[in-house]
C-alpha cells in the first residue's frame, strides 16, 4: 500500500462540521515549497476514469479489484496533469499524475483524495457513487494523519472517539461490511467498541469499529430499520465543545459508561 503523496499536510478533513458533505481528505504541500508533487497509486489496480471535469479539474479514478468480498476505488482530483488513461493497469507506488490546482472547486494547490468501498464485481465509475460507498481514506489506507513530516501512520487517541454500544446481546461484528457466514467475528462486547466512522454497503450502513488493533464492521440497523447500535459521544469531547462554544454561565451534568460529570462555568464581568 502506498500513500498518495510522500509529503503533505491536511488542509480539510473528511465530513467535517464546516463541510458536512466533503467525502474526502484534502492534502496540501505549498508550505514545503513543493510545486506539482508526484501523486501515487495506492495499490495495484486498473484506471476506470481519467478526464477533466469543471469542478474537480483533472481527475483520475482507480479500481483496486483484488479483493474477494469487496473492492476499492480511489479518486484523485485537481491534478496538474494525468499520466494514465482508462484501461491502464497500475502498480502500487506508480506515479499517476502531478498534484495541482485545476477545476472551479479548487481553492489552492492540493489533492482531493476520495476512497470508496464498492461491491465485488462493481466496475462502474459514477461520480455520485461517492455518496453511497464513501469511507474516510485514512481508515482504509492506514494513514490516519497527515503531518509536516509527510503522510505517516499515527496513533489515534481511542478515548476521544465515540463509543458504539450494542442495543442487544447478539449484535454481530464482521471482518468486512457484508452479510456473510464467513466474515462473522462474534458479538460486540456489551461495553462497546470505539467508533471510527461508517460506510454504506450492500443496503446497510456499517459502523467502522476497532477491536484491539483490528478494524471490524457492524450494521447500525437491520433490514427493517431497527437500530442495533447506539453511537455515544465522548463525555470529555462534549464538555470541551460546550465550554468553547458557550459564552454564558453553564451548569450541565453528563453521563457515560457509569461516570457522571458535572460542569459549572461562571462568566466574570
Amino acid at each position: 500500500m502506498f500513500p498518495p503523496l510522500l509529503k503533505g499536510y491536511l488542509t480539510s478533513g473528511y465530513l467535517t462540521k464546516d463541510r458536512p458533505t466533503h467525502y474526502a481528505i484534502d492534502v496540501g504541500w505549498l508550505r514545503f515549497m513543493i510545486k506539482h508533487p508526484p501523486v501515487y497509486a495506492w495499490d495495484d489496480g486498473v484506471v476506470i476514469a481519467s478526464y477533466f471535469m469543471s469542478g474537480g479539474g483533472n481527475t483520475v479514478a482507480i479500481l483496486y479489484d483484488s479483493g474477494e468480498i469487496h473492492w476499492y476505488q480511489a479518486r484523485y482530483l485537481h491534478l496538474y496533469i494525468r499520466n494514465v488513461k482508462v484501461g491502464d493497469r497500475v502498480v502500487a507506488g506508480q506515479v499517476i499524475g502531478l498534484g495541482g490546482n485545476t477545476g472551479l472547486n479548487s481553492t489552492g494547490d492540493h489533492l482531493h483524495y476520495e476512497m470508496l468501498i464498492v461491491p465485488f464485481g462493481y466496475r462502474t465509475y459514477r461520480y455520485a457513487d461517492v455518496r453511497t460507498f464513501r469511507v474516510d481514506p485514512r481508515l482504509v489506507t492506514g494513514f490516519t494523519d497527515v503531518t509536516g513530516e509527510g503522510i505517516q501512520k499515527m496513533n489515534v487517541n481511542e478515548d476521544k472517539l465515540p463509543l458504539a454500544l450494542p442495543l442487544f446481546s447478539n449484535v454481530l461484528m464482521r471482518s468486512t461490511p457484508a452479510i456473510l457466514d464467513a466474515n462473522k467475528l462474534g458479538h460486540i462486547p456489551s461495553a462497546g467498541l470505539r467508533y471510527h466512522g461508517e460506510v454504506v454497503m450492500n443496503g446497510f450502513t456499517w459502523a467502522i469499529l476497532k477491536l484491539n488493533d483490528r478494524t471490524v464492521y457492524s450494521a447500525i440497523a437491520d433490514k427493517s430499520g431497527k437500530k442495533l447500535l447506539d453511537i455515544k459521544e465522548s463525555v470529555r469531547e462534549v464538555i470541551v465543545e460546550r465550554i468553547v462554544q458557550v459564552e454564558k454561565p453553564l451548569n450541565i451534568t453528563l453521563q457515560q459508561d457509569g461516570v457522571t460529570v458535572t460542569v459549572v462555568k461562571e462568566v466574570l464581568k
